[in-house]
């Protein structure tokens, strides 16, 4: 869900960082990707907020949770570096 603000009222995406590690990253235009080498990775947990004048009051939704790669910015359920280590 995108942000969304009308003079300070809406909804907005809270995103914060559960781990890190190393994998393979499964995309093949990923920059720092050669012959295998494992690249970093960041496991995010987001969740949307109703806001009110910027300040984030009532949670909506569950957490969603994704590992993203740090060289391409690639995004893959967190089964895909489970699996990996």
């Amino acid at each position: 869900m995108a942000t969304f603000q009308i003079n300070g009222i809406g909804v907005r995406d809270l995103h914060r960082t559960a781990s890190t590690g190393s994998f393979v990253c499964g995309n093949e235009h990923c920059k720092g990707r050669r012959d295998g080498a494992r690249q970093e990775y960041k496991l995010v947990s987001t969740r949307s907020w109703f806001t009110f004048l910027w300040v984030p009051l009532i949670p909506l939704g569950g957490r969603r949770t994704y590992a993203q790669c740090k060289s391409c910015k690639a995004t893959y359920s967190p089964d895909a570096v489970t699996a990996a280590r």
